[in-house]
């Protein structure tokens, strides 16, 4: 059965797609073809757009993508829904309150909603939305979350 991991932050623009497209790295690195994984925001207000087209909104997020190699241009933005929910197997957040988000809105979520951190046994476990943040902290969000996807893969596809 093919397992689906979904990646939800705010916006569906920056943290959740390039988890996505890092997670996706790692499973082909490892030879793994059983695991879907997609992205998706709670409020994604640019829903079913290209991030492509969204440069002269976003300059910091498409900076990074140029400059770390994270390639999400073509990612579509989309919204957390019921069925996304129901098909996923987990879903895995950036900070306690899009976990208490998610659970709000799809109490059948809370047995997999997992917080990435804390999967990670970290002690600071929220990675807060970069949205109007500089460039640097995109940058440095970009390589913190490729080790901690290493560091988590076996517990996120179990």
């Amino acid at each position: 059965m093919m397992k689906k991991i979904v990646f939800v932050c705010k916006g569906n623009i920056f943290r959740s797609p390039v988890a996505e497209y890092i997670f996706k790295k790692i499973l082909d690195k490892r030879g793994i073809k059983d695991v879907k994984v997609e992205s998706a925001g709670t409020s994604a207000k640019y829903a079913n757009k290209k991030i492509s087209d969204l440069i002269k909104i976003f300059p910091e997020e498409n900076e990074v993508v140029k400059k770390t190699g994270v390639d999400i241009g073509d990612h579509v933005i989309i919204f957390l829904d019921s069925k996304l929910v129901k098909e996923s197997y987990k879903i895995i957040v950036f900070n306690r309150s899009l976990k208490d988000e998610v659970v709000k809105n799809y109490p059948e979520a809370k047995n997999k909603v997992f917080i990435l951190k804390e999967l990670a046994d970290e002690k600071n476990v929220d990675m807060e939305d970069l949205k109007g943040k500089p460039l640097e902290d995109h940058t440095k969000f970009v390589y913190e979350l490729r080790p901690i996807l290493e560091k988590v893969f076996s517990k996120v596809i179990e």
